[in-house]
């Protein structure tokens, strides 16, 4: 009976595997790069060097936050940013799917997160203040000052990807969920320790 009972409860440890999905995320840079994790030695770039554009003009930091805009973070040239995550979104990567409709197909790399498809980080709780959008992939992106530091929630967006304590991906790793469609509304809450922490990020 005994044997009966632990291969039942070894069945379900798998089935609890599986439906958690892969191994556990590696948390800190150290770990990925001892287990060969690509991100680990992937480049990176730092938003914001080349300055900012709304509406067809340059601002400063201070505008973005005191406006609580959301900025798309940019290798070469200013970012470009915008009132809200959802005008980013449709200005700069918007909803695939009549497109996808007309080809009948969709991008197999993607998942369907609804309308938010790039990776968003807030400085403020429940997805609010100013913020950093990311859609570039396979490498990292230094937060822009304004929100380096100081993230409070995020929307993962269609891949899943890493969270970094330092600039390129150094140091520790977020512990929690970011596979594809991950959110987080207020990392001051959840038990992680996360809150103001985030300086870059990771798509893969």
């Amino acid at each position: 009976m005994f044997r009966s009972f632990a291969a039942l409860a070894a069945a379900f440890m798998v089935l609890l595997a599986a439906s958690a999905g892969a191994a556990a995320q590696p948390r800190s840079h150290a770990q990925a790069l001892a287990e060969g994790n690509p991100a680990a030695t992937a480049p990176s770039f730092s938003e914001g060097v080349d300055g900012s554009m709304y509406k067809g003009r340059s601002v400063s930091g201070r505008f973005i936050t005191s406006n609580e805009l959301m900025c798309l973070a940019v290798d070469r040239g200013p970012d470009r940013c915008y009132d809200s995550a959802y005008d980013l979104q449709m200005a700069e990567a918007p909803p695939r799917a009549a497109a996808s409709h007309k080809r009948g197909q969709r991008a197999k790399a993607a998942v369907d997160c609804g309308i938010y498809s790039l990776l968003f980080i807030y400085n403020g709780a429940e997805w609010t203040g100013a913020g950093a959008a990311l859609e570039d992939r396979l490498r990292w992106a230094n937060l822009r000052a304004e929100v380096n530091n100081e993230g409070s929630s995020f929307l993962m967006g269609e891949y899943s990807g890493h969270l970094a304590d330092g600039q390129n991906g150094g140091s520790y790793w977020y512990p929690g969920d970011t596979r594809p469609c991950a959110i987080e509304n207020n990392l001051n809450t959840n038990g992680s320790g996360w809150n103001n922490r985030i300086s870059s990020r990771y798509r893969n």
